[in-house]
């Protein structure tokens, strides 16, 4: 449970960062 604890809001963060640099990514595109 610590460790889901610890875990989960850096996996949130992650996939935040992701979606951030994908949004990016289509906007230097377009």
């Amino acid at each position: 449970m610590v460790a889901c604890t610890i875990l989960t809001p850096f996996f949130v963060m992650f996939i935040e960062m992701l979606f951030v640099i994908s949004v990016e990514t289509i906007v230097q595109i377009k």
